[in-house]
């Protein structure tokens, strides 16, 4: 068996947040990090008007060629980890020097986009 493709993980990994989720009465989640690749940060996580719900174990059974369960403490935890899945498949630090930005899962919609902003490293020298 090969091993599985990591964007067809995410687009699994994807999927189970979103209905996830839908579950728990959430339309909308926005996500905000800074840095690229594997380094990035999540700086928040924000439900708009909902509150979070209680912490409670969720778990996403084995899917697929993944063949792996996987369990998280919380949603916070959840959408953690999903974020810095998609940071790392859409921010390659090779050619990227650093970024920020916002992921956005419109529940109803079953969408999620990724707003990145690059940031410019800019140096110059001036004989004074």
């Amino acid at each position: 068996m090969t091993e599985p493709d990591f964007d067809a993980q995410l687009q699994a990994f994807k999927r189970f947040v979103l209905q996830t989720l839908k579950a728990a009465n959430i339309a909308k989640a926005e996500i905000l990090y800074d840095g690229a690749g594997t380094n990035a940060d999540i700086e928040e996580v924000n439900l708009g008007d909902t509150p979070f719900p209680q912490s409670t174990p969720i778990t996403m059974p084995a899917h697929g060629e993944c063949g792996e369960t996987r369990t998280w403490i919380s949603l916070s935890d959840l959408l953690h980890n999903f974020a810095t899945d998609v940071v790392a498949l859409h921010h390659n630090p090779d050619n990227e020097e650093d970024a920020f930005g916002t992921i956005t899962l419109d529940v109803q919609a079953a969408y999620v986009t990724l707003e990145r902003c690059q940031k410019i490293v800019h140096s110059e020298t001036v004989e004074v």
